[in-house]
């Protein structure tokens, strides 16, 4: 009561009991600079009204996915979970995951230099971009890594997310190596 979301989001993002906890806006305003504001609260997405029963069902896929714990936690890149996450379309699967590919480099650069310069608030944001991108990918070692990144840096735990970051140069050579030997990608060159 007498609270909008954006102070819920922040009590809620003080304790350690949601620290995995997805939080959506559900918001009229879609702006750019609106979007921005939510999700520096600490909100994890948002959904624009009026709420397009495809575009719900697509968040919650994305945020309530239940990964099996047992092996694809250890997985760098796993092609059957790409497959589900498109519905088994291979060619959306595939499309998906060389814009992955050709991007994740990059992305991981950006990030280690956010840390290496510890500008907390661009890491987390790169971090975010990086968290969507492996919904849809098949890559569950780099997802739960970001989940790990993105919950610390969200509470500002700074000094673990600094000491975490390194592992995404290990976690993206080892994506780009995997998928290079799956070879489900026809233009893809070796990991450097």
């Amino acid at each position: 009561p007498n609270m909008d979301g954006l102070e819920a989001t922040k009590l809620i993002r003080q304790t350690k009991l949601n620290l995995g906890t997805p939080i959506i806006a559900v918001t009229a305003h879609a702006f750019k600079e609106e979007q921005d504001k939510l999700l520096a609260s600490g909100m994890d997405d948002y959904l624009p009204k009026p709420i397009n029963l495809s575009d719900l069902i697509d968040l919650i896929k994305r945020w309530c996915q239940i990964i099996d714990s047992n092996e694809s936690e250890q997985t760098s890149f796993d092609w059957e979970l790409a497959l589900k996450r498109t519905n088994q379309n291979e060619d959306a699967a595939r499309d998906i995951l060389q814009k992955f590919v050709q991007q994740l480099p990059e992305l991981t650069e950006a990030i280690l230099a956010s840390r290496q310069e510890q500008m907390y608030e661009v890491m987390l944001a790169k971090v975010h971009q990086l968290h969507g991108a492996c919904c849809y990918t098949g890559v569950p070692a780099l997802h739960s890594l970001c989940e790990e990144l993105e919950s610390a840096l969200k509470i500002k735990h700074y000094e673990a997310a600094f000491y975490k970051a390194p592992e995404l140069k290990t976690e993206s050579l080892n994506i780009l190596l995997a998928v290079e030997q799956a070879k489900v990608l026809r233009d893809i060159g070796p990991a450097n």
